[in-house]
């Protein structure tokens, strides 16, 4: 018993146990104060990746990158002087762009005043299934894209799984080009020819391009585009 006195009543150890219960106090509650700042923490990083997702997913998509190149040769005719060529391609109709999206870039490319459009594939992407309503409401879109002059398209190499390509393109006003030259004038009657080459499949059978370039004009101009366009 009286060793427990001594023990109850020592002044040090007491001093002791009043320390730790107080540094124990100060710890629980700097972790009550750090535990609702971590989830905040977590909270706002989360929902910057989800509005990162979104913005990936959707909102750049409605951003078209608009590049413009000027050309300039002895092989232009000069009645070619002033002709704009917008060039579009990779839409993936199904995936990264609905009919809203097309809709915006049929817009886009209109305010531009194009003479000629060249649309170069890719248009619905291979593991895209279309209905008959969508099917019209692409070919709708696309019909209202109105150059001054010509509308060409050719081949992508997912468009040869999608048997509706072409029925699309050509009653939307676009001359397919699969494997085929033709002449293009604006001012006068001196032409530029231009051929569509077209992946016709995971092994394209290039000695369809040589045969048309052992048959060009070299007086005529001639431009390779997309997948591709001679």
């Amino acid at each position: 018993m009286k060793e427990q006195r001594k023990k109850r009543y020592n002044p040090e150890l007491e001093e002791k146990e009043t320390k730790q219960k107080l540094n124990n106090n100060s710890e629980q509650t700097k972790e009550k104060k750090e535990h609702p700042i971590l989830k905040k923490a977590i909270i706002i990083v989360f929902f910057m990746l989800i509005t990162i997702i979104i913005y990936i997913s959707s909102i750049e998509h409605m951003f078209i990158n608009i590049k413009e190149y000027k050309i300039e040769s002895t092989n232009i005719p000069n009645s070619f002087d002033g002709l704009k060529i917008v060039h579009f391609s990779d839409i993936h109709f199904g995936t990264s762009v609905d009919n809203k999206k097309l809709n915006q870039i049929v817009n886009k490319i209109n305010k531009l005043k194009p003479d000629i459009i060249f649309f170069t594939g890719d248009l619905i992407n291979n593991n895209i299934i279309i209905n008959e309503e969508t099917q019209n409401e692409i070919i709708n879109s696309l019909s209202n894209l109105k150059p001054t002059l010509y509308k060409y398209a050719i081949y992508g190499d997912e468009d040869y799984a999608n048997k509706s390509y072409r029925t699309i393109v050509e009653n939307a006003g676009f001359k397919l080009l699969d494997n085929e030259s033709t002449l293009i004038y604006y001012k006068d009657n001196t032409p530029i020819e231009i051929t569509g080459f077209s992946p016709i499949s995971s092994s394209p059978n290039y000695t369809i391009l040589t045969n048309l370039i052992e048959n060009i004009d070299p007086t005529n101009l001639y431009k390779c585009r997309g997948h591709c366009l001679l």
